[in-house]
């Protein structure tokens, strides 16, 4: 894709959703891998191969294969992409194929998407910081597992008060009877009902991520950037987190 001004709004746009959809404990309708949240969530990473699985298995597969290939090969390919061969040690065939896999990743991965990643955290580290992601130990397994939401096969039965932290209204308290009927009736449901309602309460089938959530917390503009954004729910540079599935029935 060229960049171009709208693109790069587009991108930054999503990256503030991803954002949003981690402090606010929803999910997107997304299979994103693990790779594309490291990708996000660190500038500074350097993928391998193993990283490769689930996110570019063809791209993997190559890699795998250029193994046989003799040393001229890496070299004659790296300078035909305009890149540098600048191995000292070309006999060290190991070595030489390390430097080639090394450059394909980068080239592809790093330098390839370099505008689209930027514009991406932009938006993300708007809403979150690194230094509050620091303090939560959100890991990109964690971020993933949020945002796309666990693997969760929609025939599979759940207990919505083991998944869920419920807030239940204080009339439904004080009248136990018809606390205990409300109660047996979920539990009653069929899977495709509850579902269903899960669906009707916060606006997606899935499930969240059990035990994840970002802890409470405010941020103040300082924690994120010199640049200004201005958050729907709040005053400028302050954002509240609230907990995962804190859903009032």
């Amino acid at each position: 894709m060229v960049k171009r001004e709208e693109h790069v709004a587009s991108y930054r746009l999503l990256g503030l959703l991803m954002g949003l959809t981690v402090v606010n404990q929803t999910q997107f309708d997304l299979s994103l891998p693990t790779m594309f949240f490291q990708l996000l969530m660190d500038k500074n990473f350097d993928p391998t191969i193993e990283d490769m699985t689930g996110f570019d298995d063809t791209l993997k597969q190559q890699l795998v294969n250029a193994k046989d290939w003799d040393t001229a090969k890496y070299k004659e390919i790296v300078e035909m992409e305009g890149g540098d061969w600048d191995l000292h040690n070309d006999d060290d065939h190991e070595e030489a194929y390390q430097h080639y896999v090394k450059y394909v990743l980068h080239s592809t991965l790093i330098e390839g998407t370099q505008w689209q990643m930027d514009s991406l955290r932009w938006g993300f580290f708007r809403i979150l910081s690194k230094t509050q992601l620091d303090n939560v130990q959100l890991t990109p397994t964690d971020c993933k597992e949020i945002v796309c939401g666990i693997s969760d096969p929609i025939t599979a039965n759940f207990d919505f008060r083991e998944v869920f932290q419920i807030v239940t209204d204080s009339d439904l308290v004080n009248n136990k009877e018809f606390h205990d009927i409300f109660w047996e009736v979920i539990q009653g449901f069929t899977v495709k009902q509850k579902r269903d309602l899960l669906l009707f309460i916060t606006g997606i089938s899935k499930l969240p991520a059990k035990g994840r959530y970002v802890q409470e917390a405010w941020m103040t503009g300082e924690e994120r950037s010199d640049e200004p954004f201005e958050h729907p729910q709040g005053p400028p540079g302050i954002l509240r987190t609230p907990r995962r599935g804190h859903h009032t029935l």
